[in-house]
């Protein structure tokens, strides 16, 4: 591997390099770059033929052959023999790694492939579904359905809405009461869209029928009215196994408990805030209410 040729190295006093410091980093080996390092690597490439075809065999020989001809050498051929090695056992080992991570992803597609075909079997075309996008939840509905995918569509008017209630009422988990959360909180737009996505999509843990199964609530049939003046009164009723959500105008009707306007749509999605009054009425069905809201 080694030509034969004679040649004469000029070693230079001092030689700088800004890349000693990125090469001892990018390599776990720690050694110092001698100059002997520099005279390796212009033999091997100048001599070897190298350049043309790499490979470690070919380096590993160079290098054996490069220690026997100049044997103040032999350190630094050595070093970087054991560099080498070093380089293709950590390639190996991420090798490896990655394989076995293809081999999740695999084994994740199908088992999430199986889930989907055995949930689609529940899905219908015109449902209200609740979808992660790009790591965000959406809510559309669905209008076609595979064996495996559906499509859903989400229209602009309800994704604005839907975000505004999905910010000011996270914005409540985290910050609780304050002027600013309690006026966004206030827009009636809000209570419509939770009344609409309470009522279409039953599999949220907000939805009230899995409110009143983890309550154990044993009534066949209620009628509960929410008031707030000066905004139309939510009614929550089940009659004949059958549960509605709605709103109707402020009548003389009985009323089960009078509140602010955000206190109420905190009830719908299941939040209390201790410091707002909740007055009940009189003859209020206080076992609904209390496993629909826990009051």
């Amino acid at each position: 591997v080694l030509v034969g040729h004679t040649c004469t190295i000029v070693l230079l006093p001092t030689i700088k390099s800004d890349g000693a410091s990125n090469f001892r980093e990018h390599y776990s080996l720690k050694y110092q770059v001698t100059m002997h390092h520099y005279v390796l690597d212009m033999l091997r490439h100048e001599f070897t033929g190298d350049d043309d075809n790499q490979n470690m065999g070919r380096f590993m020989k160079a290098c054996s052959e490069m220690a026997v001809r100049f044997p103040w050498l032999s350190g630094e051929c050595e070093r970087q023999m054991l560099r080498l090695r070093e380089i293709e056992e950590t390639a190996e080992t991420w090798g490896r790694m990655a394989e076995a991570g293809e081999q999740r992803e695999a084994e994740e597609r199908r088992a999430r492939s199986a889930a989907s075909a055995e949930a689609i079997v529940d899905l219908h075309i015109g449902q209200r579904v609740r979808a992660r996008v790009r790591g965000h939840e959406r809510i559309g509905t669905i209008t076609w359905i595979g064996r495996r995918r559906v499509e859903i569509v989400m229209h602009a008017a309800e994704f604005v809405t839907h975000s505004c209630s999905e910010s000011t009422l996270h914005r409540w988990d985290i910050v609780g009461r304050d002027e600013v959360g309690w006026e966004m909180l206030a827009q009636p737009e809000l209570t419509v869209h939770a009344i609409k996505i309470l009522t279409e999509m039953p599999v949220l843990a907000e939805a009230f029928e899995n409110r009143l199964r983890a309550a154990k609530h044993q009534l066949e049939d209620f009628h509960v009215v929410l008031r707030s003046e000066p905004h139309d009164d939510v009614i929550v009723s089940r009659a004949n196994g059958v549960l509605e959500v709605r709103t109707e105008s402020v009548e003389g009707r009985r009323v089960d408990a009078y509140l602010e306007p955000v206190t109420r749509l905190l009830a719908l999605w299941g939040r209390r805030e201790p410091s707002a009054a909740i007055d009940l009425g009189k003859g209020a069905n206080r076992d609904a209410l209390w496993s629909l809201f826990g009051w």
